[in-house]
């Protein structure tokens, strides 16, 4: 699966993204892995902030190769090559 069928199946949509977009959302992640190491949250807390900033620079990369996510469809298990099942 690759970016270009992923826009063609409505899963992204193009996106023009600029500097201060970017740095924005490179604070977001920066002020989270700090937040993320503060030994006085719980694991479970800490996890969730370090996944939050990961989230936020796998958006980066989708700006930045000129998508977006459209949200258009069904959770993240129905995305090709993104299965949820455990095992």
């Amino acid at each position: 699966m690759n970016l270009a069928s992923l826009l063609e199946e409505g899963y992204l949509r193009p996106h023009k993204t600029s500097k201060s977009e970017i740095r924005a959302m490179l604070q977001l992640v920066g002020r989270a892995l700090a937040d993320a190491a503060v030994e006085g949250l719980s694991t479970d807390r800490r996890f969730l902030v370090a996944y939050e900033a990961a989230l936020n620079l796998a958006t980066i990369a989708l700006y930045c190769a000129g998508y977006e996510h459209a949200w258009k469809r069904a959770p993240l298990g129905n995305i090709p090559g993104g299965s949820c099942e455990h095992g």
